[in-house]
């Protein structure tokens, strides 16, 4: 699983004295708050290439270099995913 790392990030722009906030983030990506919080926490295991793409080229901006991908995301090897449930497939009789 992933483990998303946009927090040290926002803490390198506070260090900068840039202000940004999940509100203003929100704004500026249109991605939603909600999410943006959920991925803070961890608690979102899914990301598609839109919205990589948008935290990328925002840090990017805001802090005057190219963010690299492995400051937005790690691969945590220690996690180990939750087991699926099986779906129960219906029979063709």
């Amino acid at each position: 699983m992933f483990q998303w790392k946009f927090n040290s990030l926002l803490a390198e722009c506070k260090n900068k004295k840039i202000n940004v906030t999940y509100r203003t983030l929100a704004a500026d990506t249109k991605i939603s708050t909600r999410a943006l919080v959920g991925m803070s926490k961890n608690e979102w295991q899914r990301a598609d290439a839109v919205t990589i793409h948008k935290l990328l080229e925002y840090f990017s901006a805001k802090l005057g270099r190219q963010v690299e991908f492995h400051e937005l995301l790690e691969w945590d090897y220690t996690t180990v995913p939750p087991e699926r449930k099986q779906r129960k497939r219906k029979s063709a009789d």
